[in-house]
């Protein structure tokens, strides 16, 4: 009986011509503001009008879940880009609680961007202690273009740096070579959508960028032991 009302609602939301944002640009979005210098952050963010109508019986209740579904993201992200996950869960569940403190759209969209400067702050100060400015905006510059073939030239070339040299710098501060790092991420992102199972193998391949799916699998299965269709089920 719950599982029928569970549908017929969930029909009634899409008939109504609602979407989430979809993982892949909501992702890239949000890594490029927790990334970003200044004017990237004052940019404005996934608007959570998106969600004013359907997370909750009132929309300012719903914007306020969309708000907790973004630090959610954010906190994530911010683990995955290197920093203490203690401390971002901490910030998390510290941000989520004053979520329920904001008592207008205008406060909690100013909130949300506070967090957003926050967490960027967190992640850039994490990333200039471990790397050197060439590497840094390497990784940046590669988790902002997985959803695009991402080469190593392209990548050495928006560093200013010789693709020989870089390579070597990047292997040397990462322990990783570039190509090996780009394929890494992919194969992290891949891994999150087919957990997410809105997205078929094909699909996912196209989105990293990759040509070939039967290489894409290959590279999956060489990173997580087993194929895409195995991993999602």
């Amino acid at each position: 009986m719950g599982d029928q009302r569970a549908k017929r609602e969930a029909k009634r939301i899409m008939s109504s011509g609602f979407r989430h944002h979809d993982r892949e640009s909501e992702q890239m979005l949000i890594s490029l503001l927790l990334l970003g210098g200044e004017d990237e952050l004052r940019r404005p963010t996934i608007s959570l009008d998106t969600y004013a109508d359907v997370l909750a019986p009132t929309p300012f209740r719903a914007m306020q879940n969309g708000a907790i579904c973004l630090i959610t993201v954010m906190c994530r992200i911010a683990i995955d880009l290197g920093v203490n996950s203690e401390q971002s869960f901490a910030l998390s569940d510290y941000f989520i609680c004053e979520v329920e403190r904001k008592h207008s759209k205008n406060e909690l969209e100013s909130f949300v961007q506070d967090i957003t400067i926050t967490f960027s702050e967190l992640v850039r100060t994490e990333m200039v202690k471990n790397y050197s400015l060439p590497v840094t905006k390497a990784v940046r510059y590669i988790r902002m273009h997985l959803y695009e073939s991402c080469r190593v030239e392209a990548v050495a070339k928006y560093v200013g740096l010789n693709a020989r040299y870089f390579s070597t710098l990047f292997k040397q501060e990462v322990g990783q070579t570039p190509s090996q790092f780009i394929c890494n991420q992919k194969m992290a992102e891949a891994a999150a959508l087919l957990t997410q199972g809105n997205y078929g193998v094909t699909e996912i391949a196209e989105m990293l960028g990759y040509c070939s799916v039967t290489y894409f699998s290959s590279e999956f299965k060489r990173a997580y032991g087993c194929s895409p269709k195995q991993y999602s089920h």
